[in-house]
């Protein structure tokens, strides 16, 4: 069967002209090395642009709640302690599996605390490693960088004493 390829004469209405054919891996190297130095001068341009010298950057925190306890009779809270704890978590919308709670009797404090966006301590003689926080005021909402620390009555104040609960409450709601 052979073919007409007449009308391709009317497809193509520019002028043609041969090309010295250079061979396939050499016209690769260079396309691929000018889009490469094309895209490190797009880096470059795009660093200039983005990173003002007197901003400072803050990464954002990856976690959403670490909780900081004090309970030295045991590792684990007793299930009146821990029921409270965890329905305050619940009151302010947070998923209980999405925080990380510690005992600091018991457990060393995560070596990163920015990565938190929100820190609870209940217990004012708790220590944190977080610069510029002050712990021994209750019921501050108080931030360092991206960071929001609250320090609150220990968990066996709160559960004895109602007017507590009310303070805490207030600042949660604040804070969330």
């Amino acid at each position: 069967m052979e073919e007409n390829n007449a009308y391709l004469k009317f497809l193509i209405t520019e002028d043609i002209y041969p090309v010295d054919e250079a061979p396939a891996d050499e016209v690769v190297k260079t396309s691929v090395s000018a889009r490469q130095q094309e895209v490190e001068t797009e880096i470059t341009e795009t660093k200039r642009v983005e990173e003002p010298a007197e901003e400072k950057y803050f990464a954002a925190p990856t976690k959403k709640l670490l909780v900081l306890y004090d309970y030295p009779p045991s590792p684990k809270l007793n299930e009146t302690l821990r029921n409270l704890m965890l329905k305050i978590i619940e009151a302010v919308k947070i998923d209980i599996r999405e925080a990380v709670y510690v005992n600091a009797s018991h457990q060393p404090q995560p070596e990163n605390l920015m990565d938190f966006q929100n820190i609870i301590c209940f217990g004012q003689g708790l220590t944190i490693n977080l610069p510029e926080i002050d712990l021994s005021g209750k019921y501050q909402i108080q931030q360092y960088q991206q960071t929001r620390v609250l320090v609150s009555a220990s968990l066996q104040e709160l559960d004895a004493n109602v007017e507590e609960k009310k303070q805490l409450w207030a600042s949660l709601q604040k804070m969330f």
